[in-house]
């Protein structure tokens, strides 16, 4: 079976470099790809009933499956390269870091953000914490 490439997108300029790189590498080496939205769960939210959240959380996989998962990989389908998009809810290093091990990932790419000291000082830096958390190599593409 093909490699297979973790690629952690949200959205800016840092992760559509990190799935193009991805995607790339991807198709020299004929790998497939796992693009994955994360949707951070909000630190201090009021807990909902479960049939509440369940269903909010549902249709904010569904919206980021249709306006941010779908448009950004068309380039890597028109490379020939198989991708596999998924949307989940948690932290997102535990969760591609999780992910990662459990499909057998052979490197997870995740573009940089420029964030200030102080803002991964109060809210961490999120390759800091893959990198902790996972086994497999990270590329991270600036």
């Amino acid at each position: 079976m093909p490699d297979l490439y973790v690629v952690g997108v949200d959205g800016s300029e840092g992760s559509r470099r990190a799935l193009y790189v991805a995607a790339q590498a991807a198709h020299r080496v004929h790998a497939r790809l796992l693009v994955v939205h994360v949707i951070e769960d909000s630190p201090g939210a009021a807990p909902t009933a479960p049939e509440i959240a369940f269903g909010q959380q549902a249709a904010e996989i569904g919206e980021a499956h249709h306006h941010l998962l779908e448009p950004l990989v068309a380039e890597a389908r028109d490379l020939g390269v198989p991708v596999e998009l998924k949307t989940l809810h948690g932290n997102p290093a535990a969760t591609l870091a999780e992910l990662a091990a459990i499909r057998e990932a052979s490197q997870i790419f995740i573009g940089r953000k420029p964030h200030s000291r102080l803002h991964d000082l109060f809210l961490g830096n999120m390759l800091l914490d893959l990198a902790k958390k996972t086994t497999v190599p990270v590329t991270l593409v600036p």
